[in-house]
This record gives structure tokens, sequence and C-alpha cells, in this order.
């Protein structure tokens, strides 16, 4: 049986609003010139997975990668 929730392609909006019913979370934008990039600071709300932080020049894609990880944990 194929797993339909790794084909599922999900917009913004719903992998912030994943994410955010998994753990609190910052971004922010760093550098200037050609080369900027986000920093996404992740809190879990489950005690068995720690704190982490991406970084990426893709805010969309840092958090669909939180979300993975926290998928995953």
């Amino acid at each position: 049986m194929p797993d339909d929730e790794s084909e599922k392609v999900l917009t913004y909006g719903e992998v912030r609003a994943a994410l955010g019913r998994r753990a609190d979370f910052e971004s922010h934008q760093e550098g200037v010139g050609k080369s900027p990039y986000y920093v996404l600071k992740v809190r879990p709300r489950s005690k068995s997975v720690e704190p982490f932080a991406l970084t990426g020049p893709d805010l969309a894609n840092l958090l669909r990668e939180a979300l993975t990880h926290l998928a995953h944990a």
C-alpha cells in the first residue's frame, strides 16, 4: 500500500500550521547583499526532542525540513 502522506503536497500555510501544532518556532533573516539566509529556531513541545535551529536561503524549505524532523522524531 503506497504511503499517501509522503505524496501529499502541503501549502506554505499548511506547513506552518502543522509545525505550529508540534513546536514553537521563530525565524529571522540574516545577511545583506547577494546571499541572505533565514534562521529558523524550533522548540518542540515534546520533551523527547531537543530544540534545534536550521539555516538556509528559503524559509518554506526550512519549515518543511523542520516538520519532517519532528515527524520522524
